[in-house]
């Protein structure tokens, strides 16, 4: 089965174990950074994390890949429909709620557990 429909298989279950999701992550074919460009809508996989539903109920959305050297990596639901960006840490520092976070992080290729981009 392909991990992509074994993926959506997973979400529709609501949960996954810590070794489905690395398998299935390990599955994935890696791609190359241009491809992640673009603001992206995140969604939990439930593993039996301590922190499982976390995200959510933060409002959290997803990420937001302007460059390789801009990235956002916390969007957050806003009461009017726009993601905003919000800094990784610290966390609920009332300076970085209202300043917003302005690329905190960068996109790079790399090896994970013997894949590489090429």
């Amino acid at each position: 089965m392909k991990p992509e429909r074994r993926l959506w298989e997973i979400l529709e279950q609501g949960r996954a174990g810590v070794e489905e999701a690395c398998s299935l992550f390990d599955a994935l074919e890696p791609v190359e950074p241009q491809v992640m460009l673009g603001t992206w809508k995140g969604r939990e996989l439930p593993t039996g994390h301590p922190l499982d539903g976390w995200l959510e109920k933060t409002g959290w959305y997803g990420k937001a890949f302007h460059n390789t050297e801009y990235v956002d990596p916390l969007l957050f639901r806003t009461p009017f429909g726009k993601p905003l960006a919000l800094p990784p840490f610290p966390p609920g520092s009332a300076v970085n709620l209202l300043s917003g976070a302005r690329g905190a992080a960068r996109l790079r290729k790399m090896e994970w557990r013997g894949k590489r981009v090429q």
